[in-house]
């Protein structure tokens, strides 16, 4: 359990996004397995999709972040980083856990810590399922990323940065570099 919480008696409320007419059945499976731990599990969409799980809550994502906003990576047409975005606008708001439509729950996330992290393996985190306290000053630092014309991400690798060097820097959000580790089809193996 991380330093300074405690468990709390309820499984805490989750959110999600998703853009497009079918969840498909991963995603439909990761977001039942949330409501079936006794997750209270809210679905932000622009359109609700057709083969919604039951017990999944449709909330109105244009109330969060308008449809206009909404953009794509250029070269894989991912909405992941437009996702980040939403998901830091959620936790901006107070609007309780983060999670990705890809992540299965095994058990009730119930820690009471106004911070919390997906680990992706012993040595980095993980934002698919994310806590942040409303007046984190790191939620306006990652908000602040997309209001830059050509961010530099701090957590690229040389590697990524000499390419971006290489290639110009990107005008736009839509085209720096994405996660080389999602795969939108299998669920994600994540500890909380």
């Amino acid at each position: 359990m991380p330093t300074g919480s405690s468990p709390m008696a309820e499984p805490r409320d989750v959110n999600s996004l998703w853009i497009g007419r079918n969840l498909g059945p991963v995603a439909r499976a990761c977001l039942a397995s949330f409501v079936r731990h006794g997750h209270h599990t809210a679905l932000y969409c622009y359109d609700p999709p057709s083969d919604l799980p039951a017990g999944v809550d449709v909330a109105d994502a244009q109330s969060i972040i308008p449809s206009s906003r909404i953009f794509r990576h250029k070269k894989t047409g991912s909405y992941s980083l437009f996702s980040n975005l939403f998901r830091y606008e959620l936790q901006r708001r107070n609007l309780g856990l983060w999670i990705d439509c890809d992540v299965y729950c095994v058990r009730p996330i119930t820690l009471d810590s106004p911070n919390i992290y997906g680990w992706k393996n012993p040595d980095s985190i993980n934002v698919a399922v994310l806590a942040l306290p409303p007046d984190s000053p790191m939620i306006e630092k990652l908000i602040g990323l997309f209001e830059m014309k050509s961010p530099v991400l701090p957590w690229l690798g040389a590697a990524d940065h000499a390419a971006l060097q290489r290639g110009g820097l990107p005008e736009r959000n839509s085209a720096l570099p994405t996660c080389p580790g999602a795969q939108p089809d299998r669920p994600r193996s994540l500890t909380v």
